[in-house]
């Protein structure tokens, strides 16, 4: 059921049993597609449609001389996105990221950059023209106050790491700072990504206990393996099985079902 649901934005094959233990985990916003996932969709045909487009400067008359890489890609992108969000129903989540990669391609294609809450205002101005009833839907303050949430909390850590690095100051001139090491660089991701997740959850305690009445205390832990597994692993075998060939379709299905009942059975011994 979570497969289809993934692939196709049908929530109706998941047992009341699975939503239970999503809900009390605190990752039923993974099980359909969202805007976590179209975003990835987007990357993967932005670097895929890219290498392709490079790869014609081997012929006699390369494509690259008519339109360069970056703007086929960019644009391939968005046209990706925008068919996974009409496949999943074309709810809010959709709709906002939707907004927020076109307005972010508009302004690079023009050799422009905007701070990420004017993003964020036309992205919001946008959804509100389109359905002014969404201020009446959860998924709306949902979505924009994790994503704003999330982007301010990205600002902050941006803005400190500056600091960190002061010490490189004192460095010969023309001397290179040193790199930090695999085990450095894992460390910094890993508290970047639980610094994350602590301030999505504290963000949305309020809003969640409003709308549903509870909150998913296991969801920090529960999110910590189930976002990178359900949106690299899970969405992205779903939606493959949707474009490969038979027996190809069947086996992408297959294996992003195994994965997600190995996933599953853990949430079961977490509760």
């Amino acid at each position: 059921g979570t497969i289809i649901a993934l692939a196709l934005g049908d929530q109706a094959a998941i047992s009341p049993a699975d939503w239970t233990t999503y809900r009390i985990t605190g990752v039923a916003h993974l099980m359909s597609i969202s805007g976590l996932h179209i975003t990835l969709l987007a990357w993967l045909a932005l670097r895929l449609v890219d290498w392709a487009w490079r790869q014609t400067a081997r012929l006699r008359r390369p494509w690259t001389l008519y339109l360069p890489a970056p703007t086929v890609a960019a644009w391939a992108a968005l046209v990706a996105a925008t068919a996974y969000a009409m496949l999943a129903g074309w709810g809010v989540p959709a709709q906002r990221t939707l907004l927020m990669l076109a307005v972010v391609l508009v302004l690079r294609q023009r050799g422009l950059r905007a701070y990420w809450l004017d993003v964020m205002a036309l992205a919001l101005i946008a959804v509100l023209l389109w359905d002014p009833w969404a201020v009446r839907q959860a998924g709306f303050w949902l979505s924009f106050v994790a994503v704003g949430m999330l982007l301010v909390a990205g600002e902050r850590t941006q803005s400190a790491t500056p600091v960190l690095a002061s010490d490189t100051a004192v460095l010969p001139r023309g001397t290179a700072a040193p790199r930090p090491g695999l085990l450095h660089r894992s460390w910094q991701k890993l508290r970047a990504a639980g610094h994350a997740q602590w301030v999505a959850t504290i963000a949305l305690a309020p809003l969640t206990l409003l709308f549903f009445q509870q909150i998913a205390l296991l969801s920090p832990l529960s999110n910590a393996l189930a976002i990178p597994l359900v949106t690299l692993l899970v969405a992205p075998l779903a939606v493959a099985g949707l474009l490969l060939p038979a027996p190809l379709d069947a086996w992408a299905w297959q294996l992003a079902a195994l994965v997600q009942r190995l996933f599953h059975g853990k949430n079961q011994r977490c509760i």
